[in-house]
């Protein structure tokens, strides 16, 4: 009797149209197929996340979010954007792109005061674009977050560590499955916000390398002009710099190796202390705790110091003349040391680091 009677009901549903049986089995499918624990939550996490994305779409529904940092006598603000107006940003940037970088360097016509004006440019974009790029991410992690207090979830749960695992999350938690969950679904249910930011991303890299390729360029040219000019009588002919690269601080090699620097090269006077003034120049020393196992060099210069002046990176680049200098000692003993002399150059360059 029960079996017809299934029937009947069966046969009545079929008449009624495939949509109003599919709705009626619903209730006998879920009875018979029970969803496990991650599959609830799954749902539930669904949902959490479809209801996080209308709120984030709200936060940029006055458009797109420009930030600026804060500047002198002015806080940080956030200045909106319309689409056209996106559009005409992202055509100016676009003139920082690498291969229009390459052209520009390829042809630059001498003018370092012109590269490093546009050096400026690039790394005022760089900053306004690392800065709304930060800004949009944390807008995204604030809205991704707290699924774990939302949905009363505890650590641990099978459901929780279920999903975790499927998605490879370690250390898993219900807030960093969450925000996992959110940012899988951002392209799909925050396409202009994800686009936005994933622009912003591209655009941060591309701005950078541009901002390196022209350092780098106005770097090397500059410093075959210095080179060029830093030509001094009482050293040799001078090839290179020294204090680049992995080479050693004058202040921690030759005092204390006792080797023979080499006067093809430029030095940096950066970690000596002036011990004393004498004629033609002074005494100087590291300044280190270690110095007491350090010889002094003496330096060639017609300019005054103080006693106990420490030199910083790029106060004063020096060259070896080949040559020792003669000094008597606190306890009256002669005593040789190597001879730099000092360098000057009265010309501006924009690049080089001691020039600024």
């Amino acid at each position: 009797m029960k079996n017809t009677s299934m029937v009947l009901a069966l046969s009545v549903l079929s008449l009624a149209g495939c949509k109003t049986m599919e709705s009626a089995l619903k209730p006998l499918d879920s009875a018979l197929n029970p969803k496990s624990d991650k599959q609830i939550l799954s749902d539930k996490m669904d949902n959490w996340s479809q209801k996080k994305s209308q709120e984030l779409s709200s936060s940029f529904s006055q458009g797109y979010p420009l930030f600026k940092k804060p500047e002198p006598g002015r806080s940080g603000r956030v200045e909106r954007m319309s689409e056209e107006e996106l559009s005409k940003l992202k055509n100016g940037l676009s003139q920082f792109d690498a291969a229009n970088i390459e052209e520009k360097l390829a042809n630059h016509d001498g003018s370092m005061q012109a590269l490093y004006e546009e050096y400026g440019d690039i790394s005022y974009a760089l900053d306004l674009v690392s800065s709304t790029r930060s800004y949009v991410e944390q807008r995204i992690r604030d809205a991704g977050t707290g699924m774990g207090e939302d949905l009363g979830l505890m650590l641990g749960s099978p459901g929780v560590v279920a999903n975790c695992n499927e998605l490879s999350i370690e250390n898993c938690s219900p807030n960093r499955l969450g925000y996992q969950v959110f940012l899988d679904n951002l392209p799909d249910n925050n396409p202009d916000i994800y686009g936005y930011y994933e622009w912003l991303s591209e655009r941060e890299n591309a701005l950078a390398s541009a901002e390196q390729a022209v350092s780098r360029y106005g770097v090397s040219v500059e410093s075959e002009i210095y080179l060029d000019r830093a030509q001094n009588s009482e050293c040799g002919q001078l090839t290179a710099f020294n204090f680049w690269g992995n080479n050693m601080a004058l202040s921690r090699s030759f005092p204390y190796t006792g080797d023979r620097p080499d006067p093809s090269k430029i030095y940096d006077l950066a970690g000596f202390k002036v011990l004393q003034s004498a004629e033609g120049g002074v005494l100087l020393k590291p300044n280190y705790q270690d110095s007491y196992r350090a010889e002094p060099i003496f330096l060639n210069t017609n300019k005054s110091y103080a006693d106990g002046r420490t030199f910083k990176g790029g106060d004063q680049l020096v060259c070896f003349t080949g040559d020792v200098a003669s000094y008597t000692s606190v306890l009256g003993a002669q005593k040789n040391v190597y001879r730099f002399s000092a360098l000057s150059d009265s010309k501006k360059y924009y690049f080089l680091p001691w020039s600024k």
